[in-house]
């Protein structure tokens, strides 16, 4: 997931989905300036782009 910080600066995370007292949601592992976080901040900010990565057979 790609958002805008408000500022124009951009800022990647990664959706994982995960339960949190029994409810399954989507929460995102990002890294801020803080170090990594696990939080529930999908739309937190402005989405500017979302991803998906599929993997693959090597």
């Amino acid at each position: 997931m790609a958002w805008d910080l408000g500022d124009g600066t951009p800022h990647i995370g990664i959706v994982v989905e995960k339960s949190i007292d029994g409810a399954a949601k989507p929460w995102v592992v990002h890294n801020i300036g803080a170090g990594p976080k696990f939080e529930d901040v999908l739309f937190q900010w402005k989405i500017t782009g979302h991803y998906r990565y599929g993997g693959g057979a090597d």
